[in-house]
């Protein structure tokens, strides 16, 4: 699978950061997207519901921070099959 991983950040979350904090110590790659800076970002996740970070893009749907245990999941096993 060549699903790319997105979060949707801000310069102040600190949630935002320890999800990245703990991607990188499992070696997943991701995208970073600051919602201060990329206002079409940021009115995307307004059109879709979301008035916060962190968000997750995965798999061409957005996600609340709920899902990353099954997107972490999902990548690891994509990783160890290659």
């Amino acid at each position: 699978m060549t699903n790319n991983l997105i979060i949707y950040t801000t310069p102040t979350c600190v949630t935002c950061r320890a999800i990245m904090r703990k991607l990188d110590a499992d070696g997943i790659k991701y995208s970073k997207v600051d919602v201060t800076e990329d206002t079409e970002a940021a009115e995307r996740l307004k059109r879709n519901g979301y008035q916060q970070v962190p968000v997750l893009g995965w798999a061409g749907t957005l996600h609340s921070v709920d899902a990353l245990p099954n997107i972490r999941k999902q990548i690891i096993a994509d990783r160890d099959a290659q």
